[in-house]
């Protein structure tokens, strides 16, 4: 039997192949409108696990969108990243002001950073 974790991974790759809610339900078992509630629920978690950010911890992760989103008002992706540590020497201490991330989640995020030639 198929785990809720893989068949909600399976949901979601379904319905962005572009199979309809109602014939993923069938074949899962399940009823369409159950389909886009996991559908919903989690196609954002496979973004986030299948992106340039996926190497870092979920909750390092959120504290970097919601950064770029609330403040920067910009969505979070590597090129906004760059230009954003290039152009503000003090990025560690707006972000950990501005998000009140602690040391492990600033160290993580210092680690990819250097990792992706942006230190």
């Amino acid at each position: 039997m198929e785990s809720t974790r893989g068949r909600n991974l399976k949901i979601v790759m379904m319905v962005r192949a572009g199979k309809s809610y109602p014939k993923i339900g069938k074949e899962l078992g399940i009823s369409a409108s159950r389909v886009g509630q996991i559908f919903h629920r989690h196609h954002e978690l496979v973004a986030y696990a299948t992106s340039p950010f996926g190497s870092l911890d979920v909750k390092a992760y959120n504290v970097l969108k919601r950064f770029f989103e609330r403040k920067l008002k910009k969505p979070l992706n590597l090129i906004e990243l760059k230009r954003f540590v290039d152009k503000n020497e003090d990025w560690e201490s707006q972000l950990k002001l501005s998000c009140s991330c602690g040391t492990q989640i600033l160290s993580q995020l210092k680690e990819f950073m250097a990792e992706n030639g942006m230190t």
